[in-house]
């Protein structure tokens, strides 16, 4: 039958039951049929190619979800929880997600405004090098160990970060490249603890950029920096 072999070929460009067509089932003109198809078809392209044509002139208040809220939703809806000492942004692509904050890479905790509580300079530690140290840090008026840094509480009780001597170049680079920038912003020095070790100005800004491409979360960072 001439409508069921019409229908099976169509059957992912258009949809309609074949019931509706039953009265055209004795058609035996497939000529006819070709024309007429053809003309509606035509005519079809026609008009959609003229309202193609002042697509720019569609105002966003007719789409059900504005085009960069579709867009936000896809492409950021991910953990964007920071590192309370770092201020790096968790890795865990899902929003609201269980268990713990975590990040394969940590930063110098001087870039987020870390200080000694005495003198008052810019730390130089990462976090992941602190929480393997017998080193102290003040929140809330308390004292913690780094080794212990969950027993914060809040923030600090969500993370998982696990001691670790690795340390991405790029952050040693960043720090060197914009310690002026960082120390006016925070009106701190990286002096006395927190003295930038002399070896960390001698990474390039090459190796700095392809220290990046170790993780994909640098990666983005990458991107996002332009780099």
């Amino acid at each position: 039958m001439w409508l069921e072999v019409f229908s099976k070929e169509l059957k992912d460009e258009l949809q309609f039951k074949e019931e509706s067509c039953l009265e055209q089932t004795e058609m035996t003109d497939l000529g006819f049929l070709q024309e007429v198809v053809n003309k509606g078809l035509t005519e079809t392209v026609k008009n959609l190619c003229s309202e193609l044509k002042t697509i720019s002139d569609l105002k966003q208040e007719m789409f059900k979800k504005k085009p960069h809220t579709v867009l936000t939703e896809h492409l950021c809806r991910s953990c964007w929880v920071q590192c309370p000492f770092c201020s790096a942004i968790c890795t865990n692509t899902m929003e609201d997600h269980d268990g713990d904050h975590r990040v394969r890479f940590h930063r110098n905790c001087g870039i987020n405004g870390w200080s000694f509580t005495v003198s008052q300079t810019l730390g130089v530690d990462f976090c992941t090098t602190a929480v393997s140290s017998n080193m102290f840090f003040t929140t809330s008026g308390r004292v913690f160990p780094f080794k212990e840094y969950r027993k914060a509480g809040g923030e600090y009780a969500k993370w998982n970060i696990s001691p670790d001597t690795s340390e991405v170049p790029y952050w040693k680079w960043f720090v060197c490249r914009f310690q002026e920038d960082l120390e006016k912003h925070y009106k701190r020095k990286f002096t006395g603890n927190g003295e930038i070790p002399p070896e960390w100005r001698n990474i390039t800004k090459d190796r700095a950029i392809e220290s990046l491409n170790s993780s994909p979360s640098l990666c983005v960072q990458k991107r996002l920096y332009g780099l």
